[in-house]
């Protein structure tokens, strides 16, 4: 059956609009348990060591690259070996992705464990001795990155799950994973002394727990025809997955060279109390990246699907959607802009304070970035990615330079200035290229 016939079209719109409404409620409990967590670390915890939590815990999520786009590679594959019906295919890649990031995680905590023991890292991520230990900060490190590699691997489950336009479901393992680090962490602050050792242990162990058990229910349960086997893997599809998941690689280190160094550069330019300031005033704007990927994700699959299918009307109407739901996040961003100062009160209480002039700076800079979102969801799905992978490239070579640069001026509003700058790039290109495929009439890189 085809997809754009027109009892497919709803049924195809319901379970994608049934998705969205389901991670609505699942990710909002999510934001929800996020804020909770913040008064309850900082409490257990303190302003200096929750800035070098966020320090350590932004600095291992730049190993996430070395997955070599291998996971969105896999999404994209799977999906189209799925619409085709081909589930032989379909198994062979799961299990060839799995194998193969497998391998690479061997690697990595085999280096890792040679190379930390050799770095002085309270030099390299300015964090006082008086207040963590250096062998204390080598073990901590040691612990996040390690579950950390496990959980991108094991985390490939929700590939699964998104292919199938099951992200509701693959919301709830992250979900499950913080409602324990939740009840856990408020159990510390009852019984326990604060240490950030045992905070990153549980932190980091006990999400990676879920997904191991998420892995073993679904593909023992659902997906027991794509469960990975060692006689299912295939090098040879290694290329097919690479030939797209080389390009999601470059776009993965791009956005960690804008997203996850703003944090690095607060630290080491101005203290890890500065990062903390830096760290809550995002995670409260964040809500609008938050709500822009809950209804993305679906699409993303969805824009694949019904590319393969040359269902390019649903498409129209899809973007159409999408722009409207940017409109309404604008107007959420104003509303949160407006009682900034009312929510942090009740928030985190006169612990840290954030100006005024750091809530607008971000507010506009995460508006830019969900306008962009939209066009990256419709790329990312059909694989043109070549125009935003160059101008990724570009702003993350810049990004470190420019914001050093104007942090000098301007203090960490400096920092905003320049991720602002960068992300404008895009604005127009992208509508444009999205003009040019969805009308075939793209060519050179917008075709690529």
């Amino acid at each position: 059956m085809l997809l754009n016939s027109k009892n497919n079209i709803n049924k195809f719109d319901f379970n994608l609009y049934k998705n969205i409404f389901y991670s609505f409620g699942i990710k909002g409990l999510n934001i929800f348990i996020g804020l909770l967590l913040v008064p309850l670390t900082l409490n257990y915890l303190d302003n200096y060591n929750y800035g070098v939590w966020i320090t350590l815990s932004s600095l291992v999520g730049w190993f996430g690259f070395f997955d070599i786009g291998l996971g969105h590679g896999l999404r994209n594959k799977l999906t189209e070996a799925l619409a085709k019906e081909d589930i032989q295919l379909a198994q062979k890649y799961v299990s060839t992705t799995y194998g193969i990031i497998g391998i690479i995680i061997a690697i990595l905590i085999l280096f890792f464990l040679l190379f930390t023991f050799f770095v002085d890292w309270n030099i390299l991520l300015n964090i006082d001795k008086t207040k963590i230990a250096n062998i204390d900060l080598k073990y901590i490190i040691l612990i996040t990155y390690s579950t950390f590699c496990l959980s991108f691997m094991l985390r490939l489950i929700t590939v699964v799950l998104t292919a199938h336009h099951k992200t509701a479901k693959a919301a709830s393992i992250d979900l499950i994973g913080k409602l324990f680090v939740l009840i856990i962490i408020y159990i510390l602050t009852k019984t326990s002394f604060s240490s950030l050792f045992l905070f990153s242990f549980l932190f980091s162990v006990v999400p990676a727990v879920i997904l191991v058990m998420a892995n073993f229910y679904f593909f023992n349960k659902n997906y027991q025809h794509l469960k990975p086997t060692f006689k299912k893997i295939d090098f040879t599809l290694y290329k097919d997955l690479m030939s797209l998941g080389l390009k999601f690689f470059f776009l993965q280190i791009s956005a960690i060279l804008i997203f996850e160094t703003n944090i690095i550069v607060i630290g080491q330019l101005f203290g890890q109390e500065q990062v903390t300031v830096y760290n809550l005033g995002f995670k409260y704007f964040s809500i609008i990246s938050m709500i822009s990927a809950i209804v993305l994700t679906p699409y993303w699959s969805a824009f694949t699907e019904a590319w393969v299918k040359n269902d390019k009307l649903w498409i129209k109407k899809s973007i159409i959607k999408l722009n409207i739901v940017w409109i309404l996040l604008v107007i959420l961003a104003l509303l949160m802009l407006y009682f900034d100062r009312f929510v942090f009160k009740i928030w985190f209480g006169e612990k840290v304070f954030i100006s005024k002039k750091i809530s607008i700076l971000i507010c506009i800079w995460l508006i830019i970035m969900a306008w962009n979102a939209t066009y990256v969801s419709f790329f990312n799905g059909i694989g043109k990615v070549r125009v935003q992978m160059l101008i990724g490239i570009f702003a993350a070579i810049t990004n470190i330079p420019l914001s050093v640069f104007f942090a000098k001026i301007y203090g960490i509003e400096g920092i905003l200035y320049s991720n602002i700058l960068l992300s404008t790039l895009t604005i127009f290109i992208y509508p444009i290229q999205y003009y040019y495929l969805i009308n075939d009439k793209a060519k050179g890189l917008f075709n690529k």
